[in-house]
């Protein structure tokens, strides 16, 4: 398949560098920080290009650089007809997860990540320098909050129960479970209705995608949204996964990185984010464990400096 440009945006030879594969040339074009998102007056992103080119590498970096991987998703059926199903894969698990690394390089990322967050200490200083060090174009408020534990419901409690065992539903270990639990019992205690579930349900979900769309942070940043579950279609921007969402909270359980909870903020998709690591117990401890609040924290948008 040949892409036809008209009237570029984007110095065409870094166009020609992402659809023959130049990757030398790419990463010196980086440096002077083009805009990735410019379409031609046919609407043909940079990120097709990159694509259609069939370097693998090329496509991961303008992707980490902020190139808005939706564009790409309407080229799923010519990538596979010119045998890039691994690109075309690859752009698709990127748009579903949000995540441009590979799994093995997603664990040593988030081992990183365990290095960097304050997980068994908790310490507001470290969260503050942590988030102004990802995300120093987006100022916002943090304040130290706590969580309460909350027991699972009793058996005769239906719908409690339902809820609760959802919480341990894609969980990665029985702690993430007990606080998806806790983090949802704080704001929904007084919303849930001894009722059907299909009643309430527009308040809360677990395991949420959430869609970031380019230039989150700026002033001019264009609204994000919530996906609605089993959602199948095409949404342009990065997708994040947020483990609870509920009253206008976004709530990240464990180990997560800065711009999934300030990314929701910045593009307008709830009021606040909550973060609450994982405490220092076993993974696969039981709730009764739990025997005090359980330190977290809460990010808010703050006025930015003119």
């Amino acid at each position: 398949m040949q892409t036809k440009h008209i009237a570029e945006d984007i110095d065409p030879q870094l166009r020609l560098a992402c659809l023959k594969g130049n990757l030398g040339l790419v990463e010196e074009f980086l440096k002077y920080n083009p805009n990735l998102n410019a379409t031609d007056e046919e609407g043909v992103a940079l990120i097709v290009d990159a694509a259609l080119g069939g370097n693998k590498k090329i496509v991961q970096i303008l992707l980490e650089a902020g190139a808005n991987v939706g564009p790409a998703m309407e080229y799923q059926t010519d990538l596979r007809e010119e045998g890039l199903e691994d690109i075309a894969d690859y752009l698709f698990r990127v748009w579903r997860t949000g995540r441009t690394t590979s799994s093995e390089e997603s664990k040593q990322i988030r081992q990183e990540a365990r290095k960097l967050c304050p997980i068994d200490k908790h310490d507001i200083e470290t969260v503050k320098q942590w988030i102004e060090t990802a995300c120093p174009q987006f100022p916002v408020n943090i304040k130290e909050i706590n969580i309460d534990p909350v027991p699972p419901p009793r058996a005769n409690h239906k719908v409690y129960s339902e809820i609760f065992r959802d919480a341990f539903d894609k969980s990665e270990s029985r702690q993430h479970g007990f606080l998806k639990w806790f983090a949802l019992m704080r704001f929904l205690s007084v919303v849930i209705p001894q009722q059907r579930k299909s009643m309430y349900q527009e308040f809360w979900n677990y395991e949420t995608e959430i869609v970031i769309p380019p230039r989150t942070g700026d002033r001019r940043s264009p609204k994000g949204s919530i996906l609605p579950k089993e959602y199948k279609g095409v949404a342009y921007g990065r997708i994040i996964r947020a483990d609870v969402v509920a009253d206008g909270h976004s709530i990240e359980c464990g180990v997560t990185r800065a711009e999934n909870l300030i990314d929701p903020i910045a593009c307008k998709v709830v009021e606040k984010t909550i973060w609450i690591p994982f405490v220092g117990v076993d993974q696969n401890t039981d709730w009764s464990d739990f025997e005090s609040k359980i330190p977290a924290y809460q990010f808010s948008r703050a006025k930015q400096k003119k």
